[in-house]
C-alpha cells in the first residue's frame, strides 16, 4: 500500500482483508487499509473485523488498528467491551494492552485490576498485572501483585507477578517476600537466586535452556524447592 496507494490497491486489500483464506494477509490487509485509507468505510471494515473476523490474528490486527487510527470514544468502548468478550485471550488481553497505552486513566486503572483476577485465562490476567505497574505503579497495585504472586493459580500469572514486582520494586520488602516464596515457588527460588549469582538462578531451572526460550509456559520448567536436586544438576548449573 505504500508503495502503489492506488485505488486498485486499496480494492485488492479490502477484497484480501475478507476473503483471504489465511488469517495473517488478512490481519496484514487491516492494517494496511488504517493506516493508508482511514476513512470511514475503512473504519467500518476494520471494525467489523475486530469482532467478526472467525480468527484471532485478525481481531489483534484490527484492534491495533481501530487504536492507532480512531482512537475516539467508540474505539476506547469497543476495546472495553473485547477486554471482556472476545472468547480468545490474545485479543482480550491485547484490548488491555491499547487501553493502557491510549487511555490510562482510572476507569482504565479499574478495568485492568478487575482482569487480572477475574479473567478466566492466565495471559490476559499477567499482561493486565503488567499494565498496572508500568502505568500505576503505586501501592495499591504492589500490594495486588503480592497477592497474586501467592495466589493466581497459574504459574504463569504467579510468575510474572513476581518479576514485575522484582523488576518495579527492587527493594528490601521485594527481597524478603521472594526469599518467603522461594520456600514453596520454583520460580520465586530461581528470581531470588539471581539476586545472588547466575549459579543461584539456574539452578532451579529444569533444564539450562529454559533460560534462554521465552514460551508461553516457561514458569512451569521450574523445580519445587522442597525437592532434592541431583547432584548432576547441580554440576551442569554450576558448568
Amino acid at each position: 500500500a505504500s508503495y502503489f496507494p492506488s485505488e486498485g490497491t486499496r480494492s485488492l486489500l479490502v477484497e484480501r482483508a475478507i476473503c483471504d483464506e489465511n488469517e495473517f494477509p488478512r490481519a496484514g490487509a487491516l492494517t494496511a487499509l488504517a493506516a493508508r485509507w482511514p476513512d470511514e468505510s475503512i473504519k467500518a471494515l476494520v471494525r467489523r473485523s475486530s469482532t467478526e473476523d472467525s480468527d484471532r490474528v485478525p481481531r489483534c490486527a484490527a484492534l491495533e488498528a481501530m487504536a492507532d487510527s480512531w482512537p475516539d470514544d467508540t474505539t476506547r468502548a469497543l476495546l472495553q467491551e473485547r477486554a471482556t468478550s472476545d472468547e480468545d485471550e490474545y485479543p482480550r488481553f491485547t484490548a488491555l494492552r491499547l487501553l493502557a497505552a491510549t487511555w490510562p486513566d482510572d476507569e482504565t486503572r479499574k478495568l485492568l485490576q478487575q482482569r487480572a483476577v477475574d479473567d478466566r485465562s492466565e495471559y490476559p490476567r499477567a499482561v493486565a498485572l503488567e499494565m498496572l505497574a508500568e502505568k500505576w505503579p503505586g501501592e495499591e497495585v504492589r500490594e495486588l501483585l503480592r497477592d497474586r504472586a501467592t495466589n493466581d493459580k497459574s504459574s504463569y500469572t504467579r510468575g510474572t507477578a513476581l518479576e514485575t514486582l522484582a523488576g518495579v520494586w527492587p527493594d528490601e520488602e521485594t527481597r524478603s517476600f521472594l526469599r518467603e516464596r522461594a520456600l514453596t515457588d520454583g520460580y520465586a527460588a530461581s528470581r531470588y537466586g539471581k539476586l545472588h549469582s547466575k549459579f543461584g538462578e539456574v539452578v532451579f531451572l529444569k533444564h539450562r535452556k529454559s533460560e534462554y526460550v521465552r514460551v508461553r509456559k516457561i514458569f512451569e520448567a521450574f523445580r519445587s524447592p522442597s525437592k532434592p536436586i541431583a547432584r548432576n544438576h547441580i554440576e551442569k548449573a554450576a558448568a
